[in-house]
């Protein structure tokens, strides 16, 4: 990958952000990492896309592409849940790309989830859904969106505990199933996806909407 090209990696201390990093660093990239809280023994620099002020500060456009892996996971549904995913998901990732200029490049993490049928979405894909729309209505002549729809990343402990929240959620098999084929990927797997992203990033590809598969 070209070092001349500049990438902040946006939640760069979360499971997909920190591989996506690493991977743009093993690769030669001039990347710089954000979060949103210290990291103890990180470097990365603090960035709370939900505020108005951090965002302002930031020099967003002295970087080519923004690769967004932050996201706020809610498993429910209630209008609580569904405001603070919106918030996180929707809201502070249009806002990022609104300090973007033509010729820059934003990539948005979705999610194999909005794939499921409608009645067992939660807040967390309902908030995916409603980017994936936005960015398909943006106005030409503004910076390149797209969007990655990946399988959904948990480290041992969180997947253990969501796959017995599905088990009791879901009654109907079927439903179980869709479930587990499209919002679980076991965390052994992370460092395939972060190569496939940053290898997509670096080529610059021309589709706006692209499915990593299994």
């Amino acid at each position: 990958m070209s070092s001349d090209k500049r990438i902040v990696v946006l939640g760069a201390s979360g499971l997909l952000g920190n591989a996506v990093f690493s991977e743009f660093k093993e690769r030669g990239a001039d990347a710089l990492g954000t979060t949103r809280k210290n990291v103890l023994g990180s470097d990365f620099t603090l960035l709370d896309t939900t505020n108005g002020k951090d965002l302002s500060a930031f020099p967003w456009q002295t970087f080519d592409s923004v690769v967004d892996c932050t996201g706020l996971i809610e498993y429910e549904k209630d209008l609580n849940a569904i405001k603070r995913a919106r918030t996180v998901n929707v809201t502070a990732p249009l806002n990022v790309v609104s300090k973007l200029k033509p010729g820059q490049s934003y990539f948005y993490c979705s999610t194999h989830a909005v794939l499921i049928p409608e009645e067992v979405y939660t807040a967390y894909t309902l908030s995916k859904v409603e980017f994936e729309k936005t960015a398909r209505s943006l106005p030409k002549g503004g910076p390149k969106v797209t969007v990655f729809r990946i399988p959904a990343l948990f480290s041992e402990k969180r997947t253990a505990g969501l796959l017995h929240k599905i088990k009791t959620s879901f009654k109907k098999r079927e439903k179980l199933e869709l479930a587990l084929n499209f919002s679980v990927w076991h965390p052994m797997y992370t460092g395939r996806v972060a190569a496939l992203f940053t290898t997509i990033v670096g080529k610059e590809a021309e589709e706006n909407l692209i499915t990593l598969g299994y």
